[in-house]
Parts: structure tokens; C-alpha cells; sequence
């Protein structure tokens, strides 16, 4: 299906097949892999909800992990206790809100070994604008 997804950015209706759905899954995920992303790790989804999040949960899904989907509109407190709870170990983020809370509460080291949240750019990058990433890559999911 051509127009799978439907969602509205900087005011344009964009549109995701359900190939490029899978693809950019794939993709997210041999990121999360080129990141240090192992099996059974967690990643916690602070971010809208929009196709962007389907890919990242899919992607960490992809790449072995446990996804924790954690809503915009959730409490600090709750937040904070959800990411220990989970064990979270990455946590993408599409929203500087969260970095600044990880950094007022030092979530760097005890709680959180990579933000996603930055290192994203990268991947969002290579996937929608750069378009180099694929499949025949030397990324691999194992």
C-alpha cells in the first residue's frame, strides 16, 4: 500500500508505504547495531507519536530489543521512575525536553548509557535525507 502511513509535517501530508515502513525499520535498527545495540537491551520511545515512532520501535524490535513506549505526556516523576524501572539503557527522543531533565537528574551513567535522542540525528540523516543506508550494507542484524 503506496499510503500506509499518513501523517502531517511542517504542514505537508507525507506518506510511508508499507516497503518503506520496513525499510526504514531495517535501517533504524543496523544503526542501533553500528551504535553498540545488542540483543535484550532496552530503549525506552520518548517521542510523538507519528511514523517516526513506529520506525524506532520497530527498528529496536528489529535490532533484538525491548521497546519501553513511554508517552509525551507523562509526568516527570513517572519518567524518571519508568526509565529505572525498565532497566533502560538508550532512550530515543525526539524532543530536547529530555535532555534536559536526563541532564538535571544525571540519568547519563546510572540509568542511561547512550541518548538516542542525539545520536538519532545521524540515523534520521542517513535514512531521510542522505538516503545511504540500505540493506546491502555492511550493517547487518544478527
Amino acid at each position: 500500500n503506496p499510503t500506509a502511513l499518513n501523517f502531517k509535517e511542517n504542514g505537508h501530508l507525507r506518506s510511508f508505504s508499507n516497503q518503506e515502513l520496513l525499510d526504514n525499520s531495517f535501517h533504524f535498527a543496523c544503526g542501533l547495531r553500528e551504535l553498540g545495540f545488542v540483543k535484550g537491551q532496552s530503549m525506552a520511545n520518548f517521542s510523538y507519536q507519528n511514523p517516526i515512532w513506529l520506525i524506532a520501535d520497530f527498528g529496536a524490535l528489529l535490532a533484538g530489543g525491548v521497546t519501553v513506549p513511554i508517552f509525551r505526556n507523562i509526568a516527570r516523576d513517572n519518567l524518571l521512575h519508568e526509565i529505572s524501572d525498565a532497566d533502560v539503557e538508550y532512550v530515543f527522543s525526539d524532543d530536547e525536553e529530555f535532555l534536559t531533565i536526563a541532564a538535571k537528574e544525571n540519568l547519563d551513567v546510572k540509568y542511561v548509557n547512550k541518548f538516542l535522542g542525539i545520536l538519532a540525528l545521524e540515523i534520521w540523516h542517513r535514512i531521510f535525507i542522505s538516503k545511504d543506508m540500505n540493506p546491502n550494507e555492511k550493517l547487518s542484524i544478527h
